[in-house]
This record gives structure tokens, sequence and C-alpha cells, in this order.
């Protein structure tokens, strides 16, 4: 609907941000994955309703998004009520702790066996709850952010005093010394800013609680914040800003939160404004510190399996000595309602398909229509039985992907979301249709058995964000700071599930008004239409709680059983109760290591098609099963494996085992699903190049292994001339050819019957042809290609074999490999070694290192990264590389100090840095437990070495194994394998380029600092 009496504006605009990336990736993939964090990630339902990340403002350029026009006009505002399921008034009771000081004891919330939530004197908040797990968590939550910044809003001071107060310099430690605490207890740490709070927290063992206690307390309640700290960090943040303009799902999240707001100080990217920022102080920064860093504006949560009042002791200690402080102010400005449709449109380079994102305005997180809405949003578009999803993308074919998410902060009224990727020239009639579909809902409302399936699917995904010390912590935290009730979360599912498909059908009818709807799209710039783009005109059956007090009896973890199936298939069996969930995790030797140029993309193509029905089931009737369980399948083709995944609660395991083998073994590859199928992939292949970090992994796998002539020189997805002229016939062969031929390992873990389990197994993927043979423990282990020799004396060296540079479109950023030629390998007996010298150089799981402290503080890149990532045997070799992002006009200076501190390896035990050497063993300790906490992660890495002929328990030594790496050895691999390389430079200004190959020296190495802060910054609801 074209809005009256008001002309089209043509504007340009700065759409800022900044969020801080991570590296992920299988430890068996050869492919570089770094990822980074998404620019809008709004949630369904009140835990993840927050608004995320930040929103846009107007001031500056962007040299990637140009504003092509916009059309204004703004709600009726929905009246706020107190919090549903909030806390009553508190239970007062005699306090049991003989603290003294502000530490003391005011009242508590809860008082129970294995939880405690008290009130201090001080007016901090402690929440502390025993559960089963190997993990504490320890979580300081501020309640300030980017819409309390009051005279300083649009300078991003709560999200620049989160880089300063993490880690740095505090009234108990120096900067320094409180790094080396850190790393003592593992170095698990991090922190984010919303728009409503900065949170900081450490994850580590139970033996260390007292001492993460001790630093998240130091660095909120009194941090320095000197001048060295203030300059460097200040320079990190310009780094972020900039990375934020070449990632378009954060574009499109800016151009919404700017359409959305025109008063509220929601308008304002939490980052800030890169103008205001550089006016800023170290005044400014430390008097707004001193305002909204007080113990009565804190939350402060930990969860571990210790005694309550042992964890509520160490927090009161630890701030018995801070007095509260003035009453920092929540009052920010009333939005006006929105009356008239409202248009904003932009382009991106090398998008590939538009993203559109069409927005009613919504309610706060404290309307009792948030329970109808958010059921409402979760059967729209939340699963893939979800009307949206089954009309649009599978029976129109009018859109790519979709979904609705209705985000609902607490201060302020939020937006009820429609988010589609689609070609271009498919924007207007999916709006259309869209908006059809909508007054279909208002006129008949939502059939029942949909809205049961969304029930499941809110109530399961509950489940899972439960299955860690951090999940358990935060969700306390969040609940608390947003409603007052720490259990807000559970007291949500049980309103949802008494929402009435009539409640559902009268919110449909109050909140989607077409006069309202706002519309945001994001255009390639190079499709010619941009120039006239077109205006906005009861659960099925119970399931278990979301939250359990914690067991009584100790956690029930087995051994894991193994058992060679008739088939040859291996299936690992374990039983683990800390959640009430089941995973099924099958893995099959092959993908792109199957492939070459002309059958590159097949293997994706032909998983991607199990998910579109079986011979006795549609596609349909599997995403409609899976979403009934609350239940999750995946399909996928990696760089050397082909996995089916699904994850389900325990009740429900019997009979998604039954359909997860049926999609296993009895695909349908129908015709009808083929062409769409083929459409949506070609549309991700074709929208890749506006990732620049994708962008420069594609071109140095290119440059890299196009030489070597190896499959991982392919990318999983394939090219969009080959998906093209795949056929029907092609896939069914390749399936039962090469995937299905393959030798297979199957794990099921989780809350699950294990002889009930082996049962199920053995009858539905057990039986038929035997396949390739199982592979005998060990067998893939070679032998160690450098010994523990001593050094020679020489100078340490790089040999650069080759510069590829390739001219790009992202003005700002250029992107760095640079791959030398290590040739790791699974099974590789220097794989230790390996993991040392990426941990001393980047980091391990969370970034720290050479290289992250040397570029990161000098303000050179926005992210740096080394990764080990081994081929699939000692044929197919992988790569040890270096990844980073940074100015274009700082490339020369990034890649020779990326050498140096890679060639830092070979040089003495002084440039090393045996102190460090030795605490990396403990940051590796920490974090790989971690990262194994879950069942699903422990399923994962016990297939996957299985398949590779590791042994399901290969992973088990790996703790002793890094333990024994000797400082030699490491220095003996830098020389003989970490030194020739290529190096890879994807830039929108490649005449700046000046690196050349040839070899390169050093005599000697100028020190860095190695006691690194170890804290990533993300800015964003979902900072992790």
């Amino acid at each position: 609907m074209k809005p009256r009496g008001i002309a089209p504006i043509i504007l340009s605009l700065t759409l800022l941000a900044g969020c801080s990336p991570s590296g992920s990736g299988d430890k068996h993939d050869s492919q570089p994955t770094p990822a980074h964090a998404p620019g809008y990630t709004a949630g369904v339902g009140p835990a993840a309703s927050a608004a995320p990340l930040a929103d846009p403002g107007n001031t500056g350029k962007n040299p990637l998004l140009t504003l092509v026009n916009e059309t204004e006009s703004a709600d009726p505002a929905q009246p706020a009520t107190g919090p549903a399921g909030a806390t009553g008034a508190p239970e007062m009771l005699q306090p049991r702790s003989s603290f003294t000081g502000y530490g003391a004891e005011n009242y508590r919330l809860v008082s129970e066996k294995d939880e405690i939530v008290s009130v201090l004197k001080n007016g901090m908040v402690v929440i502390v709850k025993r559960i089963p797990s190997p993990v504490v968590a320890v979580r300081g939550v501020s309640l300030t952010g980017g819409v309390y910044e009051g005279k300083w809003l649009g300078g991003g001071l709560s999200h620049l005093l989160e880089h300063l107060v993490a880690g740095g310099s505090s009234e108990r430690r120096t900067e320094a010394e409180n790094r080396d605490l850190l790393q003592k207890i593992g170095n698990n740490s991090n922190a984010y800013t919303t728009e409503d709070n900065t949170s900081f927290f450490i994850n580590t063992t139970t033996d260390h609680m007292e001492q993460a206690v001790d630093l998240v307390t130091g660095w909120m309640l009194g941090a320095k914040i000197t001048v060295p700290e203030y300059r460097r960090e200040y320079e990190v943040v310009q780094r972020e800003l900039e990375m934020g303009k070449g990632e378009p799902d954060r574009q499109l999240y800016y151009l919404a939160a700017m359409n959305r707001y025109r008063v509220s100080p929601a308008r304002v990217p939490v980052i800030g404004y890169q103008e205001v920022i550089q006016k800023l102080s170290r005044d400014d920064v430390y008097s707004y510190y001193k305002m909204a860093y007080q113990p009565n504006n804190m939350v402060f949560a930990v969860a571990g399996n210790l005694e309550p009042e042992a964890m509520l002791a160490a927090v009161q200690k630890n701030v018995a000595g801070a007095p509260p402080g003035r009453v920092f102010s929540h009052n920010i400005e009333t939005e006006p309602p929105v009356l008239t449709p409202r248009t904003l449109v932009a382009t991106f380079p090398k998008l590939g398909q538009a993203k559109l994102m069409l927005g009613f305005p919504s309610i706060t997180q404290n309307d009792p229509d948030l329970f109808a809405l958010d059921l409402l949003a979760t059967a729209l578009g939340a699963g893939e039985s979800s009307l949206l999803v089954e009309e649009l993308r599978d029976r129109q074919q009018l859109v790519s992907n979709i979904a609705a998410t209705d985000d609902t902060p607490s201060y302020v009224n939020g937006t009820f979301f429609i988010e589609m990727q689609l070609d271009p020239d498919k924007v207007q009639q999916a709006t259309e249709s869209l908006l059809k579909i909508l007054e279909s809902v208002k006129k008949d409302g939502m059939d029942a058995g949909r809205l049961a399936r969304a029930k499941t699917l809110l109530r399961a995904a509950r489940v899972k964000r439960l299955e860690t010390a951090e999940e358990i912590a935060g969700s306390l935290a969040d609940d608390f700071r947003t409603t007052g009730d720490p259990h807000f979360s559970d007291k949500y599912l049980d309103r949802i599930d008494k929402i009435t498909p009539k409640q559902v059908q009268d919110v449909a009818k109050k909140y989607f008004d077409s006069g309202k709807l706002m519309t945001n799209a994001l255009f390639p710039a190079d499709w010619a239409g941009s120039k006239g783009l077109p205006k906005a005109e009861d659960l099925l059956r119970g399931v278990s709680p979301a939250s359990q007090p914690a067991a009584a009896q100790p956690v029930v973890a087995s051994a894991v059983q193994r058992v060679e199936l008739e088939n040859g298939t291996v299936l690992l069996l374990k039983r683990v109760t800390t959640s009430p969930t089941v995973v099924m995790s099958m893995y099959s030797l092959g993908g792109v290591t199957a492939e070459d140029e002309k059958t590159n993309g097949l293997g994706n193509l032909t998983m991607q098609m199990l998910m579109r029905g079986t011979k006795t089931r549609s596609a349909e009737q599997i995403a409609e099963f899976f979403d009934s369980i609350g239940g999750e399948m995946s399909v996928a083709s990696g760089n050397n494996s082909w996995t089916w995944t699904a994850s389900c609660l325990k009740a429900d395991f019997a009979k998604a085992f039954n359909v997860y083998a049926d999609i296993v073994k009895n695909p349908a590859f129908a015709d009808a699903e083929a062409g769409p199928l083929k459409k949506r992939v070609e549309a991700a292949i074709k929208s890749e190049d506006a990732d620049w970090s994708q962008q420069s992994i594609r071109f140095f796998k290119n440059k890299y292994y196009g030489p070597q002539h190896s499959p991982y020189q392919l990318m999983p997805e394939g090219t969009q001339q080959n998906v093209e002229t795949f056929t029907v016939p092609q896939m069914r062969d390749w399936y039962a050819g090469k995937v299905m031929g393959a030798r297979r390992v199957l794990a099921i873990y989780g809350d699950v019957d294990l002889d009930k389990a082996k049962a199920l197994a053995a009858e539905l993927l057990g039986k038929g042809e035997k396949h390739a043979p199982a592979v005998a423990a060990g067998s893939q282990q070679g032998a160690a290609d450098v010994g523990n020799d001593t050094p020679a004396a020489q100078s340490a060296s790089i040999n650069v074999q080759r510069v590829e540079v390739q001219k790009t479109e992202q003005d700002g950023i250029a992107g760095v490999v640079i791959g030398f030629n290590a040739r790791p390998y699974i099974g590789d007996k220097d794989a230790y070694a390996f993991t040392m010298a990426k941990t001393v150089t980047g980091g391990f799981t969370y970034p720290t290192g050479y290289l992250f402290e040397t570029l990161r503080g000098r303000g050179l890149v926005y992210v740096v990264e080394s990764q080990a990532t081994p081929g699939r045997d000692k044929n197919l070799p992988g790569t040890f590389l270096v990844f980073a992002g940074c100015d274009p006009a700082k490339v020369n200076e990034v890649v020779d100090l990326c050498l140096e501190n890679i060639a830092r390896l070979q040089g003495t035990p002084q440039d090393i840095n045996e102190t460090w050497f030795n605490r990396a063993k403990e940051l590796i300790d920490v974090a790989d437990a971690m990262e194994h906490e879950t069942p699903a992660a422990q399923a994962s890495v016990a297939a996957l070495d299985e398949l590779f002929g590791l042994g399901y328990a290969f992973h088990d030594q790996f703790p002793a194994k890094i333990r024994e790496v000797q400082l030699s050895q490491v220095q003996s691999l830098a020389r003989h394998r970490i030194r020739d390389c290529v190096v890879t430079i994807s830039t929108p200004a490649p005449d700046v380029v000046k690196t050349k190959p040839g070899e390169r020296t050093y005599p000697s190495f100028p020190p860095v600092d190695l006691t690194p802060r170890g804290v990533q910054h993300d800015t964003g609801a979902a900072g992790k």
C-alpha cells in the first residue's frame, strides 16, 4: 500500500554495528570455517526476546549500503502491565550467612535446597543453583546497555565499557595479573552487550569457582580503565564497526530498527557511531561506568555442582566492600505509535537473493498478549511444517527461506517480523501472498494441530537450551532481570500450553494491520530492478518439564557400547541423563572427497533431497512429525563425510528413530521436489559472495588446493552450473552407490534405554547387504613426521611460495588467508603438536595467542585466528592456516605480522615463552571439556573418530596427550611443516598489495604480551 501525501526520500545512510567473530569447525573437517555472529538473532519466547545486537542511526556513509527509497509514516502503543509470572513478595528469612558489610543478605526471594535467590545489603541480586554438571558458570550482568546511555547516546559507551571492564586492570589486580588468573582457571570467558544489559561470564571447573567469582566481581565493581587500556580498546571497537558494514544480515536488521523507531533510543546502534565514538574521552567512559556499574544495578548468577550456600558465600565475600550507588535510571523516551505503512530499501553488493523483512508493531515483554503472539510466530514460521514454510517456500515456491519471530523487548514495544530470502523479482508477489495468508489466519484462525506442534517446539527448544551450565546461569539471570522471576521461561511455557486457537486468532486480528506494515528490503546492488523497488503497501501430548530440580542420585553416564551390526554399520551407544533428550548421529565416509569438478555439489543436493520425502512419507509429513514432538533432523554433506542427525525428547525416541530410519533407508527422490530444492541451493550459492569471510575462504581453497588437484578445493554446496544439470536418477544412484556403500557409524547418546536402542538400530538400520567393513581402531594413526629433535641454530624462516590476489567489492574489508604446506591429516601423530601450535598462536575455542594479542592489540584486524585443518588421510592432507580480516590499506602489515608470529614457533624457548606454552595446555584442557559437555557433542566426536579408524574412545586420551607435548616438538614441527606457505588476499584495493613471494628470515622476535585478555567481546543478545 502506497502512503499518500509523502514523497519518496532518497538518502544515504550509515548503518554501523560491531560483533567479534569467532572461529568454529569440526576437527575432522579440512575446510577452514570462520563463523561470524549474525546481524539479527531475534528468537521466539521471552528468554530470547531482548532485541539483539543494535539498531542504526543516520549519520555518515556506509559504502556497501546505499538507500534507494524511504516512505514514512507510525500504531497505538499497547498498555504495559506487570511482568507475567513475576515473583511475588519476597520471602523474608533469617539470613544464614554470617557475612557483615555490604555483602550481608537483606532478604531472600527463593530459598530451596538447590537454589537461592538473595538480595544483598548493597542491592545486588544473587542467584545460585546446583546442577549436575562438571562445569561451573559464573555470570555478572549490569543492567545497562545502549538504550540507557542518556546524554552519551550514540557513543556506544556500554559496549566500549564491556571491552574495558572484562579482563582489564581493577582495584584488586593489574591487567596482567587478572589475565594470568583467568588463564589458570581455563580462559573460558566472554562478554557481550545488548540494548539493555552488559553480561560478563567465566566457565570453569568447580574447584575454580571462587576464583571465577573473584575475577568477575573485581572487573565489574573495581575497573580502573587506564588510559593505555582505553586507547587500545577504542581502536578495537573501530575495527568492529568497520567489519559490521560487510555483513548483510546485520545491515538488514539495522534497516528494520531504523524503520521501526524514530524517537526511542532503541534506534541507535549498541556499538554507536564511529564519528561520535571518536569524540569520546576516557573520562566520558569512566563517568558512565561509575553511574552504571553499581551493585544495586547488577544481577549475579552462579550455576554448578556445588552447595548453593557455598556459591552464595563466594559472591558475598567478594562484594562485601561495595556499597550501593545512586539509583541508575531505566526511564527512556516512549516511542510514538506507527500510524501508516513505512518502507525502507537498500542495496548490498554480491547479495545474490534479496532479503525481505516485513514487520507489524508489537508489544513489550510485559504485555499479556505475549504468549499468544509468540505461539502464533512459532506456528507461522518456526518449523519445517510451519504454515509459511509450507505455503510460500514449498507450495508456491516464492522464497528460499522464511521465518517468523515475535521480538518483544522489555524496554519498548517490539515488532512481529516475517523474514524471507527470495529472488528480487518475487518480492512484491511474495508480500502479497504473505498478506493473504495472514488475512486467512485472521478470518479462519489457525489449525489446532499446527498450534499443538508449535507448543511442543517451544517446550522442546527450552529443554535444549538448558544443556550446559552456561545456558542455565544465563537463563536465570536474563529471566530475573527482565521479569523479576528467575523461572519466568518455565512459567511462560505453562501459559503457552493454555493458549487457545481463539486467542491466537484474536491477536492476529489485533496486530496484523496492513495499514501499519513496515517493509524492509535489501537488494543485490547489481540487480537492474533495484531502481524501481516496490513499496510496502492443546499440546498433542505432554512432554518433560523444561527444568527439573537437581537429581538426588548421581548422574548416570554409562560406558560406551560398540556393536557391529549385520550390514557392517558400527553402532555406538551411551546413556547420558544430564538432559531428557536423545541424539542420533550417523556418519558415512565420503563428502567432498568423493566428488570431482563435474560431480561437485551432487552429494549435498542428494542429502538435502532426503528430507523432501520417503516412499511412505511426504516432506510435509516429515516436517509435521518432528515439529509435533519438538524434535529436529538435519542432513549434510561435508568435506569428509555425509551426515544424518536427529534429536528428540526421550519419551519420543522409538517413534523418532522409526522416522529417522525411514529417511535414511527409503528416500523417494521425487521429481516434483527436485526442482524447487535445486532453486534453493542455487540461490544459496549465488549469495555466498556477499559474505566477505566466505568469499576469502573460497578463493583460498581454490588457489591453495587447486594446484594439488585436491578435492578440498571444492565447496560442499558445489557450483550453480553443476546443480542446474544434476538429475534425479543421478541423485538416486549417488545415494545408493556412494553414500550407502561407504562405511558408516551410528551413535545414539542421551537419556535412552540402551537395549531398546540397540534392538531398534539392529532392526531398522542394521540389516541388508554389507557395506564397506568397519575399520579397526587405531588403523588410521600414522607415524609422527617430526621428532623431538632440538632445532638447528639457524634463524627462523618462512618461505612465501606464492601470493594470490582477487578483487572484491566489499569496500573497507579485506580477507587474508595464509595456508602452510603442513599436510596434517586425521590420525597424524603430530596432531597434538599442531593443536599446541594453533593454541599458542591463535587460541583454543576462545581467541588469544601471538596473533590475537599482536594484531588485535594494535587495532589492525577485525578478526584473526589460526587453524589446523587435517585432511582425511595422508594421501589427502589438509593445511595449517591463518585467517584475518582487516582494513584493505593494512593488508601488507597484517600479512607481515601474521608470518612473523607463525615463525616465532621456530624460535627459542624465550621467544615462544615457556610459561605461556605450559599455560596453553591448561586452556586446552578446560575448553575441550566444555566443548564436549553435551550428549550431542560426545556422540559426534566418538562417531567421527570411529569412522576414521581412530576408535570411538580415541578422544579420551586427548588431555593426556596434550600434556605430553614438549616445546621442542612444536619448534621442530614449525621448522619442518609450518614454513612454506601460500598467501591469498581478497580485497577491494588490489593495487595496495605489496606482499611478494620469497624467503623471510627472523634473527630475533620482538616481545609480545602473552598473558592475553582472553575475553571475546560480542555485541548482541546472542553474544557468546
